[in-house]
């Protein structure tokens, strides 16, 4: 699955570079500032929304070439804060208390499709599709009494990126933009899928 989804982005790329027009290739870096709310699974009688906290705030930092006026490349880097979850309610029973304190980090490659809709062609709707590979780095704590102690869980996976947005160009070199993805992400089967939101502004030289 993993090999099949970087074939297909692959060749995404591939077919977006064909369509480039040399004289309107344009270099670009940008940073989003984004929110993730991951959709946890149940199982095995375990409710994972339970014990990992939902929602991240994010940064993503990424670099592009515009290929014509309709299609780009990209590639980012997203990096959350740490979130914390309380697990005390289901280990009280044990005597314990504890919480887990997670964070994601991943990389992603996407084609950006744009149509123009003013006649200026400063606002646009934007549509992506691409890859992303995820980690998703938990420490987990638990106490009791004068004991404490921790431990690591990592989980990461590769999935389809799909977005749609919208984009204002201030000038010929800055714009700003909004996105919404949808990213079916596992994390070792803990996870449904992913949301996320975000704004971003990029220049272009």
């Amino acid at each position: 699955m993993r090999i099949n989804l970087l074939t297909t982005t692959a060749l995404m790329l591939c077919s977006g570079a064909a369509m480039a027009d040399e004289h309107n290739l344009r270099p670009y870096i940008g940073a989003e500032v984004n929110y993730t709310n991951v959709d946890f699974r149940s199982s095995g009688g375990i409710s994972y929304d339970e014990v990992f906290a939902s929602g991240y705030k994010g940064v993503t930092p990424y670099v592009g070439l515009q290929l014509n006026k309709h299609v780009a490349i990209e590639a980012g880097y997203l990096q959350t804060s740490s979130e914390n979850k309380d697990i005390s309610p289901l280990i009280s029973g044990l005597g314990f208390t504890g919480s887990t304190k997670t964070k994601l980090k991943g990389f992603h490659a996407d084609v950006i499709g744009r149509l123009p809709v003013s006649k200026d062609e400063k606002i646009a709707l934007l549509g992506s599709a691409g890859v992303g590979r995820y980690k998703a780095e938990t420490k987990v704590t638990v106490a009791s009494g004068s004991f404490s102690d921790s431990a690591k869980i990592d989980g990461s996976d590769t999935a389809m990126r799909l977005g749609l947005g919208a984009e204002y160009a201030f000038t010929d070199n800055v714009s700003m933009r909004g996105m919404v993805r949808y990213v079916p992400i596992s994390f070792n089967d803990r996870a449904d899928h992913a949301i996320q939101a975000g704004v971003g502004v990029s220049y272009k030289f």
